[in-house]
């Protein structure tokens, strides 16, 4: 069995996040390194609509967000609920596979936080009025809510709707996930949007945790559940045959795809890279040691996971920017002492960002502890 250190596992996973180098696809249009970039990471986490943009800022040498905004407008890329019953921006391509892969764990979230609030109600009859209701159209969910609560008396509209969520495949369509954009949200039936298929639940399971392993590996199947929501992930592993290889990191015994390149942990990680709120690195496995060695940094209150910064490839604090009159103001919360060499190094980084992401210029830095 192949052997790796923690340092060489963290280190291929920032070379799979594309967090050690950006990545630079020379010669192909931002929109085409936006859709690959996507398409690797199986979906960028959109519970806010604009964190994916800084995601994949971090990620992209160039990265340009209106390139990014035009391909939302466009419908090449959509806000889905899929993994873990949260929205990703996920290519139209891949939406249908993942939204019914994971309808288990959408409707897991209906038995248990949605059922006991509309009791009594006829689900079936409805999600029929709500797929009839938005065959052919796009609408808010509160006018949405409306006219189910309107049919179905008793319940509130918010948990009708919900329950149509957790049932029938929606898609969150634009201008909500523009760059730039404010709105609320408005629904339109997932299969009137993105290419539509017969869904293989195993097969494409299979492909899906290569896939996953491609981008977040080596992991365990507990790591791939997380990931997913889904249950079931020991079988499906096991199922894979040749396609994986075990490989024990100090004790633990993870998998892999067998045509997977592992780093030794000789490369050094970048002195500071920005993640984005929710950012998928920092919440793919059950074992997050190998890029959050301390949890309670991204702990808060109302479960929101925080926009955090790497320092020598572990996540060392957070990070907030406010813009006003074309400046921007940076806030850094570190978990530890920072020393000036990387402060220098996240200062370069809120620059960068401040003015592709903003047209901004940064002007001042506040570091507090976290």
């Amino acid at each position: 069995m192949e052997r790796m250190t923690r340092a060489a596992l963290a280190s291929t996973y920032r070379e799979r996040q594309h967090l050690h180098d950006r990545i630079d696809l020379e010669g192909l249009p931002i929109e085409d390194r936006v859709l690959s970039e996507v398409r690797h990471q199986i979906g960028m986490q959109s519970q806010a609509p604009l964190p994916p943009y800084t995601a994949l800022w971090t990620r992209i040498t160039g990265f340009e967000p209106l390139a990014a905004s035009a391909l939302v407008r466009s419908g090449a890329l959509v806000r889905v609920v899929c993994m873990r019953s949260t929205i990703h921006l996920v290519r139209a391509e891949d939406a249908w596979s993942l939204r019914s892969l994971t309808a288990p764990v959408l409707e897991r979230e209906f038995t248990s936080a949605i059922a006991r609030r509309v009791p009594g109600v006829d689900v079936a009859a409805v999600v029929d009025r709500a797929a009839g209701v938005l065959d052919g159209a796009d609408l808010p969910a509160r006018d949405l809510g409306r006219d189910l609560a309107s049919r179905f008396d008793g319940s509130a509209p918010a948990d009708l709707v919900n329950l149509v969520r957790c049932h029938l495949p929606l898609v969150q369509r634009p201008p909500r996930g523009e760059w730039g954009a404010t709105g609320g949200v408005v629904y339109a039936r997932l299969d009137q949007h993105v290419p539509v298929h017969e869904v293989e639940p195993l097969e494409e399971v299979r492909s899906l945790v290569l896939r996953y392993l491609g981008a977040y590996g080596p992991a365990t199947p507990a790591d791939f559940a997380q990931w997913s929501g889904l249950r079931g992930a020991r079988e499906v592993f096991a199922s894979l045959g040749d396609a994986v290889v075990p490989v024990e990191v100090e004790g633990r015994t993870l998998v892999d795809r067998a045509d997977a390149v592992r780093d030794g942990g000789e490369r050094k990680a970048p002195t500071a890279r920005l993640l984005a709120e929710f950012d998928a690195a920092v919440l793919s496995h059950a074992d997050r040691a190998r890029i959050l060695p301390d949890p309670s940094v991204i702990a808060s209150p109302n479960g929101l996971i925080p926009a955090t910064f790497l320092v020598d490839g572990a996540v060392a604090g957070t990070w907030s920017l406010s813009i006003a009159d074309g400046e921007a103001h940076a806030s850094l919360h570190p978990a530890g002492t920072l020393s000036q060499r990387v402060q220098s190094a996240l200062r370069r980084e809120l620059r960068s960002l401040a003015r592709t992401l903003h047209g901004a210029r940064l002007t001042d830095t506040t570091l507090s502890p976290g």
